[in-house]
């Protein structure tokens, strides 16, 4: 087996980037504004560090969650002309 290729020094910068920002404390895009970074840069060498497996390969969070509403009762009152009160509940 060959060993694997050392870090560039660029390589090494970007990566301190992606596990900084990764660790939650902010989000990506206040990160990348504090730090003067390009996102699109940013992802780029995430891509190319997760290929060479530097990165984890491990699968994405779902980004939508499904969501059941709960029911909605609401009282209507119609009044007529002649002054008529109807009252209903629709669920």
């Amino acid at each position: 087996m060959t060993e694997p290729k050392p870090l560039t020094e660029r390589q090494r910068c970007w990566l301190q980037h992606i596990r900084a920002c990764g660790d939650g404390q902010q989000s990506l895009k206040a990160y990348v504004r504090q730090h003067r970074l390009n996102i699109q840069t940013l992802y780029a060498a995430k891509k190319q560090l997760k290929r060479q497996g530097l990165l984890d390969q491990s699968p994405r969070a779902p980004r939508f969650v499904r969501l059941t509403p709960a029911p909605v009762t609401c009282r209507v009152l119609l009044v007529n002309p002649s002054f008529a009160i109807r009252a209903f509940s629709i669920h």
